[in-house]
């Protein structure tokens, strides 16, 4: 039987279309998979953003409710679901003790969430009862600062406590030179509050104050060989510097005067005032109790400073006064 080329050629034909037509069938439908799964991802994609948008748009809502500017609510958002978390526990926490939050957050070497938490924890919860003095006599006799300036109050707080922590003096300094910084703010926002109000409203709570006041008692005992511990009691070799101490105590009312007086708050006033007043109870028992008095031979010796801090002299006229280098404001003098 002959070959037959031209059937032979024929079916060879065939039977390449038929494979070419299966290979373009399966490219097809792989084609149209591939389109399939394309779509199904954008779509996924797709709601995965608006989830994302709709979870970042509730999250700057929620943080703008706590009282962060908008600008950094939405920063905040955009660092994350662990952000927004802290972030939202933060403000939470600040509106609980009467602090704004934004202005923590835009203080002076504010830079962590560390910076944040301490802050935040350096105020008084609104239920805090004030040695011997609970919430509404608080109020009777203070008025609450609002929580912006709280907010200054409860920073600087934190920063007293620190110096009040170490004894290092490159670091007492760091932190003194923050203080400084925060105050420059604070001072200007009480001018203008002066400027349109009339008057400057409170800065600080009993809390906040007491910080501040120990920190600057604190660094006037270190000039005498002196410390203070946490709870405010002197610590080192006091006997023999019982009026060192108190010339501390009168230095730190000067100082405090000196740095917080413009602010014209009446808690830090008053604890102004408690210094001086117990400083000027000490040196006087101390003063009745002195075995050595040294006589004032001339007036002129009186402004002369030719005394030693804690000499008990006695003044013609006037009676017994121990020499404080601090001059007392009633009578011109630095003897008290």
């Amino acid at each position: 039987m002959a070959f037959n080329f031209g059937a032979f050629a024929a079916g060879a034909a065939d039977a390449v279309t038929t494979r070419i037509r299966v290979n373009e069938d399966r490219m097809q439908k792989r084609l149209e998979e591939s389109r399939r799964e394309a779509r199904a991802v954008r779509l996924r994609k797709q709601a995965e953003r608006e989830s994302e948008k709709k979870a970042t748009e509730e999250a700057v809502g929620a943080l703008t409710f706590m009282g962060f500017a908008p600008e950094t609510a939405s920063y905040i958002a955009s660092q994350g679901k662990t952000a927004v978390s802290l972030a939202s526990d933060a403000g939470q926490r600040a509106m609980q003790r009467g602090l704004d939050i934004n202005t923590i957050y835009n203080l002076p070497e504010i830079n962590t969430s560390s910076d944040v938490n301490e802050t935040i924890n350096g105020a008084d919860p609104r239920d805090t009862v004030f040695g011997g003095f609970d919430r509404e006599a608080y109020q009777k006799l203070y008025q609450e600062p609002d929580e912006i300036s709280n907010s200054f109050g409860s920073r600087l707080a934190v920063l007293s406590q620190k110096q009040l922590k170490t004894n290092d003096p490159d670091k007492i300094e760091d932190f003194e030179r923050q203080k400084t910084k925060i105050l420059k703010d604070l001072r200007a926002m009480k001018e203008a509050e002066s400027i349109k109000d009339g008057e400057k409203g409170p800065s600080f709570t009993l809390g906040t104050v007491q910080s501040n006041v120990s920190s600057a008692f604190k660094m006037q005992l270190s000039l005498f060989d002196l410390g203070m511990d946490m709870e405010g009691k002197i610590i080192g070799k006091i006997e023999g510097k019982e009026a060192q101490a108190e010339v501390a105590r009168l230095r730190a009312a000067q100082y405090l005067e000196g740095t917080y007086g413009s602010l014209e708050d009446a808690v830090m006033t008053d604890g102004i005032t408690t210094l001086r007043s117990q400083a000027q109870a000490n040196l006087k028992s101390y003063v009745d109790s002195a075995q050595k008095v040294t006589n004032l031979n001339r007036e002129e010796d009186l402004r002369t400073g030719k005394f030693n801090i804690g000499e008990v002299v006695s003044i013609p006229n006037l009676g017994r006064f121990v020499y404080t280098q601090v001059v007392n404001p009633a009578t011109g003098i630095p003897f008290y």
